[in-house]
C-alpha cells in the first residue's frame, strides 16, 4: 500500500538483511543503537494476522535478528504492540498498521506495565486475538520466553518506546529520544549496520531434532541434500564405536570413543556421515548397539566424537532422541520440530522451534534451509534467500 511507511520503505531506513516473506532494517528514528525491526512482507496488521509459513518466516527472521543483537550486546527483547495503529503512527486506523516485532539490546516485561487482564506463556487461539483487540507480545529476560498480554488493557502510542525509555534511565543508559534531530538517528542508525550486519556466528553444522523420526529423517534428508552436506545420524555413531570397540577388546569406552574421535580428525575415518559406510551388522554388534542406546551415559561420553564428526564436514545432524540437548561446534544451528512448537524459556537465541503442523517434510526443509542461509545472509538487500 502506497500510504504505508513499511510497504515503501523510505530511504532512512536501512535494511540489514531479507528474505521472502520477511525483511529485517533499522527503526526510523531508533531509542538506542541495536534497535532494529523486523517487518512482514504481507501488508496485515499483526504476526498474528500471518498464516502459515509467513508467520513461520517472520519468526525465523525475528530470531535471527535477536541472535545478531544478543552476539553484540548480551540482552535483547522482542516485541510486538498488536494491530492498533493509534499506538504506531498516532493516528485513527487508516488502514496503514503493518506487522513488525521490534528487537532491542535491553528487555524488560512489558506485558506487566500494560494492565491486561490475560498473561499467556503460550500463543492464545486465534479466536481470542479477535480484530479489535490490541495485545503486546514479547519475548524477554535472561532465558527469553514468549508472553502474549491482551484483553482489556490499554496500550498506549509508542508504548513499546517509552516503557523501554523508562527501563533505559533505570540504567543510566543512554537512548535517543524520538524527537532528536534526525542526524542523531541516522548516525544511531549507522553503528547498528556496522555492528549488526554481519551474521553473529556462521557455522558448518546444523542439528535437526524432534520427536518424529519418520519427519526429521525426511527433513533432515532433504536439508542435507539442498545445502549439499553429508547427514549424520546417532545411530550410524553408535553402530562405528560399538564396531571399533570390537576391534579393541579390554578397552574401556571412552578411550574408543577418544581413538576414534582423533582418527576422525585425521581424517582416517568418517563415522556417522554415510549409512553404507557403516559396517555390515552382526546379531552380537547389534546386540551393543542396543545396550549403548539403553545407557542414558553413553551419549556424553560420545559428545566429543559427535563434535569430531561435525567439524569433518559440513553436516546435518537428524536427531531424534529424548531428553538430549543437540549440540553443534562454535555456534552452529539447531532446528527443533514438534507440532504446535514455541520457543520455550531457557532457549538458546542459535536454536529454531519449528511449528510442523500442517507442514510436509519438503516445506519443514525449507525453512531449515532459511533459517541456515540467514546465519550465512550478506547485507545487502538484494541479496535474497532462496525459500525452496
Amino acid at each position: 500500500m502506497s500510504e504505508c511507511p513499511f510497504c515503501r520503505i523510505a530511504g532512512h531506513e536501512r535494511v540489514l538483511f531479507t528474505l521472502p516473506g520477511a525483511r529485517v532494517l533499522c527503526d526510523a528514528r531508533p531509542a538506542l543503537v541495536g534497535h532494529v525491526l523486523v517487518v512482514s512482507e504481507s501488508h496485515v496488521p499483526s504476526a498474528e494476522d500471518l498464516d502459515g509459513l509467513e508467520y513461520l518466516r517472520l519468526r525465523l527472521a525475528q530470531q535471527e535478528a535477536a541472535a545478531r543483537v544478543h552476539a553484540v550486546f548480551g540482552e535483547v527483547g522482542v516485541y510486538e504492540h498488536g494491530r492498533s495503529a493509534i499506538c504506531r503512527f498516532h493516528c485513527a486506523d487508516r488502514g496503514d498498521t503493518h506487522a513488525h516485532a521490534h528487537v532491542v539490546p535491553i528487555s524488560c516485561d512489558l506485558v506487566e506495565r500494560t494492565g491486561f487482564i490475560s498473561r499467556l506463556g503460550t500463543r492464545p487461539a486465534a479466536e481470542q486475538l479477535v480484530e479489535t483487540d490490541r495485545y503486546v507480545y514479547q519475548e524477554s529476560g535472561p532465558l527469553p520466553g514468549a508472553t502474549w498480554g491482551f484483553g482489556g488493557g490499554h496500550v498506549r502510542r509508542h508504548f513499546v518506546r517509552s516503557e523501554l525509555h523508562r527501563v533505559l534511565e533505570e540504567r543510566n543508559t543512554r537512548w535517543v529520544p524520538l524527537d532528536a534531530p534526525p542526524s542523531e538517528h541516522r548516525e544511531t542508525n549507522e553503528e547498528s549496520i556496522r555492528l549488526l550486519g554481519v551474521p553473529a556466528t556462521p557455522a558448518r553444522s546444523c542439528v535437526v531434532t524432534g520427536r518424529e523420526p519418520g519427519l526429521v529423517e525426511a527433513a533432515a534428508r532433504e536439508v542435507a541434500q539442498r545445502l549439499g552436506w553429508a547427514l549424520v545420524r546417532p545411530q550410524a555413531l553408535l553402530r562405528r564405536v560399538a564396531h571399533h570397540e570390537t576391534l579393541s577388546p579390554g578397552q574401556l569406552l571412552p578411550s574408543v570413543v577418544a581413538a576414534l574421535s582423533r582418527a576422525v580428525e585425521r581424517g582416517a575415518v568418517r563415522p556417522g556421515l554415510d549409512d553404507s559406510a557403516a559396517e555390515s551388522a552382526s546379531p552380537e554388534l547389534l546386540a551393543r548397539e542396543e545396550q549403548l542406546a539403553r545407557d542414558p551415559g553413553v551419549w556424553a561420553q560420545l559428545d566429543g566424537l559427535l563434535q569430531a564428526v561435525l567439524r569433518a564436514s559440513p553436516s546435518v545432524l537428524a536427531d531424534t532422541r529424548p531428553a538430549v540437548a543437540p549440540r553443534v561446534p562454535g555456534a552452529g544451528l539447531v532446528v527443533r520440530l514438534s507440532e504446535g512448537a514455541a520457543r520455550p524459556a531457557g532457549s538458546s537465541w542459535q536454536e529454531r522451534h519449528v511449528d510442523t503442523a500442517g507442514l510436509t517434510p519438503v516445506q519443514v526443509a525449507a525453512c531449515v534451509v532459511q533459517a541456515w542461509e540467514l546465519r550465512l545472509a550478506a547485507t545487502s538487500p538484494e541479496s535474497l534467500i532462496a525459500a525452496g
